[in-house]
């Protein structure tokens, strides 16, 4: 009886623990995927050019400094600029929308739907979100800080962790982690892959059709291909309305456009894609998305594909073949 009294304390005290320091732990798991990105450029240097250790890794800060600050004095301003003009015009493309004949008709056939469209739309919603996603750009510096620490002695971290365990468990921990690390770093360079695909293919293909602000929304498009699911239509929600500014058959273009970019992005880089990296079912990353961004927030939201990714290792590893005895399962 007392036993069972200690082990409900100990993961109630687990789980107000993990509620109340929810965060500061997504920020540092943050932090291990910076890390493991980091580490990930490293060893390619030091495998590819042989350079030893330390060069790699200066190599590698000064390469992502170097990056970055084009990033921030090239694209940053336009895009923020572009984008800035595009949420102002988006009151004026649902104007244009509800000027159309064939929404007229539907008004004649759907009373009120006209004045319903501001709550069918949630852009109030959207616009709040991503202001929200901006937010916890602050608390990603913070992360990177950790991850650049993580990086420069990754082995005093792991054999400090390892050392909490019995000395006759620490072998599999380390096995655990080496998976955790090969997971999230495959998981890394899909995402990665898929983010610059569909922000390139966004941005050719608005341009082809002549839709203003093509940078800026190919950008915004591959930003939030980080987001599983909800990134895709968060993206083509903005473009769409500003396209009706320009008529139905420029916002049918744009569209199709997004749709024609993430039909390529399902159905020919995903499989391609998923040969060399993690894949998580779907019904699976909408379950996470959600429930980690209700109970987490924007910042939930973001990171719930890797600690999704992370769940399923850990579940394989520690509770089918651990306890289950299952190796193949």
């Amino acid at each position: 009886m007392a036993t069972a009294v200690v082990i409900t304390l100990a993961i109630a005290g687990a789980v107000l623990f993990t509620w109340y320091t929810a965060d500061a732990l997504l920020v540092g798991f943050a932090g291990i995927l910076l890390a493991i990105g980091f580490s990930s450029v490293r060893e390619a240097l030091e495998r590819r050019m042989g350079l030893r250790r330390r060069s790699a890794l200066a190599a590698t800060f000064a390469f992502v400094l170097l990056l970055l600050g084009l990033i921030g004095w090239v694209l940053v301003p336009s895009i923020a600029g572009q984008l800035q003009q595009v949420w102002e015009n988006i009151p004026s493309s649902v104007t244009a929308l509800q000027a159309q004949p064939w929404f007229l008709r539907l008004e004649r056939l759907f009373p009120g739907l006209m004045r319903s469209l501001p709550s069918v739309l949630p852009l109030d919603r959207i616009a709040g979100f991503l202001s929200a996603t901006y937010n916890a750009f602050f608390q990603i510096v913070l992360a990177v800080f950790v991850g650049i620490a993580l990086t420069l002695e990754p082995s005093t971290y792991v054999q400090g962790f390892l050392t909490l365990f019995p000395r006759e468990r620490r072998g599999r921990v380390a096995e655990v982690l080496a998976a955790l690390y090969v997971t999230l770093r495959r998981w890394l360079l899909g995402q990665l892959l898929s983010m610059i695909a569909v922000g390139v293919l966004t941005a050719v293909g608005l341009t082809m059709v002549g839709m203003p602000f093509a940078l800026s929304l190919g950008a915004l498009a591959g930003l939030l291909e980080f987001i599983p699911t909800l990134g895709p239509f968060l993206a083509a929600v903005p473009a769409v309305l500003l396209a009706f500014l320009h008529g139905p058959w420029q916002a049918l273009l744009v569209a199709g456009v997004y749709l024609i970019v993430q039909s390529v992005e399902s159905y020919l880089l995903v499989p391609f894609i998923h040969r060399y990296t993690v894949s998580v079912p779907p019904v699976v990353a909408v379950i996470a998305l959600v429930l980690l961004g209700v109970l987490l927030g924007p910042l939930g939201v973001l990171l719930a594909m890797p600690l999704t990714a992370s769940i399923v290792v850990l579940v394989r590893m520690l509770y089918i073949e651990d306890v289950l005895g299952e190796r193949n399962g």
